[in-house]
């Protein structure tokens, strides 16, 4: 079941909507407070913009009743395809933002349309990924999959890297100089000195806990 929260753009604009799964748990207030912030600035929203918010972005549409409904991408298909919610968008800065927390460093979010910099994409096996100085349209991430020495090299969007794993959407909120390995039973954060992995961490250890249970069926 959805549920529906609305934003007032004031006069003849149109309302803005966005939809929200009602049992998520989910707390969007930081998503509708970025838009009323924007519209008390004087910013007018219009039917078929993308916003870029938090990673990712979303596109409003025009539903016909003078309101301007809220779509997301899937994060499943390539090319982008866009759904009628904002769950995707909520929950991901939320990992983002736990993920940062657990390391104590702020936040520092790419764009899904950036670069990322990948070896061996797609090789079965454990991944390393590591943040280094951006530019241009390069996020700075590299993604290293399997454990091979010979590399293939590839360039490609996160949004792609994204879809292909989910799991590493947690973690392109670190900052320049983190190292993060990852497999099957286990996660690891290095950044400057300060380490965290699920071996010392609750909320790592949880969030292994939820790739188990989406991936294998393991509770």
């Amino acid at each position: 079941m959805m549920i529906e929260l609305r934003i007032q753009q004031g006069g003849r604009l149109p309302d803005i909507i966005c939809m929200l799964t009602s049992d998520s748990q989910l707390k969007p207030d930081w998503l509708i407070q970025y838009f009323e912030e924007s519209i008390s600035k004087g910013v007018v929203f219009c039917s078929e913009e993308t916003v870029q918010v938090g990673w990712g972005m979303l596109l409003l549409k025009d539903n016909g009743r003078n309101e301007l409904v809220i779509y997301e991408p899937d994060y499943l298909s390539m090319p982008i395809q866009w759904i009628n919610s904002i769950n995707n968008t909520v929950r991901h800065l939320a990992l983002q933002r736990s993920v940062c927390d657990a390391m104590s460093v702020d936040l520092d979010l790419p764009f899904l349309r950036q670069a990322g910099h990948c070896l061996n994409f797609l090789q079965k096996g454990d991944i390393v990924l590591s943040r280094e100085n951006s530019k241009d349209n390069y996020s700075g991430w590299i993604v290293k999959y399997g454990n091979e020495s010979d590399m293939r090299e590839e360039m490609k969007s996160l949004y792609e890297i994204a879809i292909s794993d989910s799991r590493l959407i947690s973690f392109f909120g670190l900052p320049i100089g983190s190292v993060i390995n990852i497999n099957v039973d286990f996660i690891e954060i290095n950044y400057k000195k300060y380490s965290v992995s699920t071996s010392n961490n609750v909320f790592l250890r949880r969030l292994l806990d939820s790739w188990k249970s989406e991936f294998t069926g393991q509770s």
